[in-house]
């Protein structure tokens, strides 16, 4: 009955190629202290957090690129009748993921053990959205009606919301030492 467990194993596995995204995000530009010259640049320091929290979004759109092929293939993956709810869903959890982790990420560069001070924090932080994202991928793959997944996606939707307002208006404070 791997079908029952299928929505988990797949976001389990969005999750942690994200947070390998996410502190490789950050950790590039601290080996060589890109990340002052950054800082000294004459842009505003929201800026770059917005563009930090695009380039993983992507990275993670395209894992999934990859990923959701690959759990068709070997683990028999449904992908919904309702393609275009799925997708917009998979976009709006992957902002969410983005949002939370460039938040968490600019947080644990600044410190020593930022590789194991990112997933201390973000796992805890995401276990609502992943929650959610499991439940709305069972509900779909299911066919059911938005009615019955529409209070998980509204968490996911706020999620995205709050982390991202979130981090724009603090990312001054976070890019400081």
């Amino acid at each position: 009955k791997i079908i029952i467990i299928l929505p988990g194993l797949f976001w389990i596995t969005c999750l942690f190629s994200a947070v390998i995204g996410l502190l490789r995000s950050f950790g590039s530009e601290k080996e060589m202290n890109a990340f002052s010259m950054l800082l000294c640049s004459p842009i505003d320091r929201a800026n770059i957090y917005i563009g930090k929290m695009i380039a993983v979004w992507v990275f993670i759109v395209i894992t999934q690129l990859v990923t959701i092929p690959l759990f068709t293939i070997f683990l028999g993956f449904n992908i919904p009748e309702d393609i275009f709810s799925f997708i917009g869903f998979i976009l709006l959890t992957d902002w969410a993921l983005a949002a939370v982790g460039t938040s968490v990420s600019g947080i644990g560069m600044r410190t020593r053990m930022g590789e194991v001070l990112v997933p201390l924090l973000l796992y805890p932080l995401l276990t609502p959205v992943l929650i959610s994202a499991v439940k709305v991928t069972s509900e779909l793959m299911r066919g059911k009606e938005y009615i019955n997944y529409s209070f998980w996606i509204m968490i996911i939707f706020t999620f995205s919301v709050v982390f991202s307002i979130a981090g724009y208006l603090m990312f001054d404070a976070i890019s400081e030492e």
